[in-house]
């Protein structure tokens, strides 16, 4: 029984990795307070977000921390992920009531929120293409997010040789995973970013180490300098998993 269960389990686990229907609901913030902002995650709102995951209205609900950069314009990425072939039948559920927290006290909280954190912006992102090691699922404890801006609309060139750059990740490699996500909410010409790729890493000095070692001995691939003439990568973010529901 506890083998078919597990089967089951790394079943739905790929299918999370890769699921057309998923919509990544990703709202940046910026914390005055880091410390304080993330005692009300684990105090209400990762509670709350579990209840809503056991009813099925969410997928996941995960909290990303960023690491070692004070400058960045947010400090953490909130993930929530939707089904949107689920049928909406849950309009009466109370996830307060699940938490015994009443509606006085839920406004209070959400205050306090406001007084240490503001939303700096919330965009929509589907996944593309995910992959990594045998073995390990996703997501990682770090993220090396790169946020990437398509040049001339090619989206297809650009996304077909993203996968195929990115076939599969050898077992001796510090990757654990990697994922490739189209920006949903990207209207008109003028915006930063259309499509982010994630790096996947257990730890931070795994990533630390890909960029160590001494003077480089070869220039660029062509695959990669062909890569280059189709997106900009416009930014780049490391994060650590901070709370994510069970």
């Amino acid at each position: 029984m506890k083998k078919y269960f597990f089967i089951a389990l790394m079943l739905s686990l790929n299918i999370f990795a890769q699921n057309p229907n998923f919509i990544y609901d990703q709202h940046f913030i910026k914390a005055d307070n880091v410390e304080a902002y993330e005692e009300l995650i684990k105090e209400k709102f990762l509670p709350y977000n579990q209840a809503r995951k056991n009813k099925g209205i969410i997928e996941e609900f995960t909290v990303w921390r960023v690491i070692h950069n004070p400058d960045e314009d947010f400090t953490h990425m909130v993930t929530f992920i939707y089904d949107i072939s689920k049928e909406n039948s849950n309009d009466d559920f109370n996830a307060l009531k699940e938490i015994n927290t009443s509606e006085k006290d839920w406004e209070r909280f959400q205050n306090d929120a406001s007084n240490i954190r503001k939303l700096v912006y919330r965009h929509k992102w589907n996944n593309l293409k995910s992959i990594s090691k045998k073995g390990v699922d996703l997501p990682s404890n770090i993220m090396v997010l790169n946020f990437m801006k398509l040049k001339n609309d090619k989206y297809g060139s650009y996304e077909q040789a993203e996968v195929k750059l990115n076939k599969s990740i050898s077992s001796n490699s510090p990757r654990e995973g990697w994922t490739l996500h189209r920006r949903l909410d990207n209207y008109g010409t003028d915006t930063y970013y259309s499509h982010t790729t994630i790096d996947w890493y257990d730890n931070y000095l795994d990533f630390i180490k890909t960029g160590m070692g001494g003077v480089a001995q070869s220039d660029p691939d062509k695959e990669s300098v062909n890569m280059n003439n189709l997106r900009d990568l416009k930014q780049r973010v490391i994060m650590y998993k901070a709370f994510q529901s069970k």
